[in-house]
């Protein structure tokens, strides 16, 4: 039990196939074991049941043979099945070595014909390459131990099971032990000669300083480290003593989200400041759970190796600084605390500041390569359809889906304080024509993304035109119908006028059909769920994420956030009684664990997708260039409701089954 831990913690979760069956092994050593039990004459028991077992000696030594030539079979065919895996991914190591040394060569005698920032862009890939190289290398070692591990207890345990010391392990273990996998000097070899042409480009020569490099770098995605763990627990204590000395301010001064006029004035600014603080949250989380699944973020991303070092450390202390910026203001308002003579209303203004700071920083510190990749994307978003469309310019557009609620009180805040409404405590007037402007900011990320799908069906063309990107474009389409609707509805009109016009139905309406159009693409192929060859019901074959109940809380949760919008027709129907500022903040707060949620299946289906068609996902040429292929949408519906109709015979025939069992037993009562 305990190897079995320990295999299951240590192997790589895209090679999971790929691995010794270690509980099928054991589930046939159990068998033999049994058969071996019964078969023993020096048994008790046996003895006693001697006359009764006779006639039966014959069969049981048949099935005892039969057992034992299945479990040889099984340990000959996982013994190939590792070793061709071992070869194959040590040829392509080492040809991905190869590439890099010439690569360097290139470089070096090229040098004077490239600028300082060109330099700087083909080192920094060549950097992550090697890097991901020897994690790649490292993992491969650690295969061929657990493997060689794995096939010794395993040979070791029938031996003991059959209560013949070492019968199997003198006849097999040579077999095990003369595999190629066990030979891994050749994979030492590639992995000196790669370390030292590192160290040649990357730390003039010092072994010592580039090995550090190489350690450090490679250790990253394994663990966070115990400086990044004192913090984050230190942020996190901090952040929740904090909102608790927020909550006994608001219940001990009666602070009233609802009707004070001055609250619900400044209460939006704040309000766009946690949405952004609850995301950046989200997407720390995320980068953890993609390094300890070995999901290659990365490379998706454009990141170089070490590039979201310390993200849970920084994200705690910006939210420390958003709820002490809470704290300091409820304070002032209350009269419990007041600061540098300065008035309540510019403390949000400075708590923006701070995070616009920390946003456009033009330094490296603070995650500056990942602003940087990041706002030059939001560029590219912008620009659609301009510009090409890389997987990063779909992840930020469909990121920016999400961010309606925070673009809306970022427009707020700009009314805000532009109109000189802040120096007034009362009503703000921004919320009188608030709504034309909310209508616009959600109308452009659905745009964007929009353009996005039309230029990647006009760069398809070339490859043969994909019709996947359209049908795409559609539910975005959609989206944009229901912005249209919605802002029409909320037109003012009379007094005497309906509260259900024919804008509000035809909203309802078109909102129903774009969620379900949203959720089928996002389960079906932004997530690659219901495929027909999946062992596990609604799932596809290859997961990475080790608890399968993750992906089915997914799916409802997912479907049951989409529909949110229906609290918004009337609350008081579902008894929800909270202040409008706070019930838009919790529907918001529910926009972003979806989307947070939704990030973690998508980027492990794309890592599977790249896997699956050949894309080095760990290793990309300076010059490389990839393909996508995405799956056919009307094929990937078609599993789907082939799916549903099989669920709905089987239930039918459930029904029927137990129906006429329930008659028989009727009719055959006296």
């Amino acid at each position: 039990m305990k190897f079995a831990k320990t295999l299951a913690k240590l192997e790589r979760r895209e090679w999971i196939d790929k691995y010794l069956n270690y509980s099928s092994f054991k589930r046939q050593l159990k068998q033999i074991s049994r058969l071996h039990q019964i078969l023993n004459p020096d048994n008790e028991d046996n003895q006693h049941a001697k006359a009764d077992r006779e006639a039966r000696l014959q069969e049981q030594m048949k099935e005892l043979e039969q057992a034992e030539k299945e479990f040889l079979t099984f340990l000959q065919k996982e013994l190939v099945k590792v070793d061709s895996f071992y070869a194959e991914k040590e040829d392509e190591l080492m040809g991905r070595a190869a590439r890099f040394a010439n690569e360097v060569h290139l470089l070096l005698q090229r040098e004077p014909e490239f600028n300082d920032k060109d330099i700087y862009a083909i080192k920094a890939g060549l950097e992550a390459s090697v890097i991901e190289f020897q994690k790649d290398a490292l993992a491969l070692k650690d295969f061929s131990m657990l493997n060689a591990s794995g096939f010794t207890k395993i040979i070791k345990k029938h031996d003991k099971g059959v209560k013949l010391p070492q019968f199997l392990l003198k006849s097999f273990g040579n077999q095990v032990r003369a595999c190629p996998f066990l030979d891994i000097s050749n994979l030492e070899d590639i992995m000196t000669k790669t370390q030292n042409l590192f160290i040649e480009l990357f730390a003039q020569g010092d072994r010592q300083k580039g090995m550090s490099k190489i350690r450090s770098a490679v250790g990253d995605g394994s663990a966070t480290n115990r400086a990044d763990i004192f913090f984050f627990g230190f942020f996190v204590g901090t952040c929740l003593s904090v909102t608790l000395w927020i909550i006994a301010l608001c219940r001990q001064y009666d602070v009233d989200f609802r009707d004070d006029n001055h609250l619900k004035s400044v209460f939006p600014v704040f309000r766009g400041i946690g949405y952004l603080c609850i995301y950046i949250w989200g997407l720390a989380i995320n980068f953890e759970i993609f390094k300890l699944t070995g999901i290659n973020y990365r490379y998706m991303f454009g990141l170089r190796s070490g590039g979201s070092d310390h993200f849970l450390r920084q994200t705690g202390f910006m939210t420390l600084c958003f709820l002490f910026g809470f704290v300091w203001f409820l304070g002032q308002y209350t009269g419990a605390v007041y600061l540098f003579q300065l008035p309540e209303q510019y403390i949000p203004l400075i708590v923006l500041s701070l995070f616009v700071i920390f946003l456009l920083f033009p330094g490296r510190c603070f995650h500056g390569e990942g602003r940087i990749i990041g706002w030059k994307s939001l560029l590219r978003v912008i620009s659609a359809p301009l510009l090409p469309v890389c997987f990063l310019d779909n992840f930020v557009g469909d990121q920016l889906t999400s961010a309606v609620k925070y673009l809306g009180d970022l427009e707020y805040t700009v009314c805000y304080y532009s109109t000189n409404a802040f120096r007034k405590e009362k009503y703000s007037p921004c919320f009188q024509f608030q709504y034309q402007y909310i209508a616009l900011v959600a109308f452009l990320p659905y745009w964007f993304r929009m353009m996005q799908c039309f230029r990647r069906y006009r760069d398809s063309v070339a490859t043969g035109a994909d019709r996947t990107h359209l049908i795409n474009a559609g539910k975005y389409f959609s989206a944009l119908l229901v912005i249209a609707t919605d802002a029409l509805s909320l037109v003012p009109s009379s007094p005497d006028s309906p509260k259900l016009t024919g804008w509000r139905i035809a909203w309802i309406g078109l909102a129903f059909i774009s969620t379900v159009y949203a959720y089928l693409w996002d389960i079906l192929m932004d997530w690659g769920l219901f495929h027909r060859q999946s062992k596990l019901p609604c799932l596809r074959e290859t997961l990475l994420y080790k608890k399968t109940w993750f992906y089915y809380w997914a799916m409802a949760s997912n479907m049951l956030l989409r529909f949110s919008w229906v609290l918004t027709i009337s609350p008081n129907l579902f008894g929800i009684d909270l202040a409008p500022n706070v019930f838009t903040f919790m529907v918001g707060v529910g926009e972003i664990f979806r989307r947070v949620q939704w990030n973690l299946i998508r980027m492990e289906y794309e890592h599977i997708m790249n896997l699956n068609r050949f894309h080095r996902v760990d290793f990309v040429p300076v010059d490389g260039h990839t393909v996508d292929l995405p799956p056919n949408p009307l094929e990937r519906l078609g599993d789907f409701v082939s799916y549903i109709k099989k669920w709905c015979r089987r239930k039918v025939f459930k029904s029927r089954s137990s129906s006429s069992s329930s008659r028989r037993v009727f009719f055959s009562i006296p």
